[in-house]
């Protein structure tokens, strides 16, 4: 099974704070070793091979629904971590980052 992320727009252009550009090279960074690293394809087929007898009988619409929602799965968690969040603090910041909402918690990819 191939995952396909989505297109999605670019993120916003930001010259602000040198805080938020660390924070934003840190995400891409991370969004490249996910990817080239194997890591998000490894994990999705993990979270598949969990529960085969389910899987068996799914659509291939199903399959890649369940596919963009282990990854996105594993970018929460990665970012959560990062950022040093509880579940709830952290589901605040994605509803307002424009970062994390492009990246981890609405689409597959932290790069623009």
């Amino acid at each position: 099974m191939i995952y396909q992320p989505s297109l999605r727009p670019a993120l916003p252009c930001v010259y602000g704070p040198v805080d938020f550009q660390v924070y934003r090279e840190r995400l891409v960074t991370i969004d490249r070793m996910l990817v080239e690293g194997g890591v998000e394809a490894a994990f999705v087929q993990a979270a598949v091979a969990e529960n085969p007898a389910e899987r068996v009988a799914a659509t291939a619409a199903q399959l890649q629904s369940f596919a963009r929602q282990s990854v996105l799965a594993l970018r929460c968690n990665v970012a959560r971590v990062l950022t040093s969040q509880t579940f709830r603090d952290f589901a605040v910041r994605a509803a307002e980052s424009s970062l994390l909402r492009n990246g981890s918690c609405a689409s597959a990819s932290w790069t623009g």
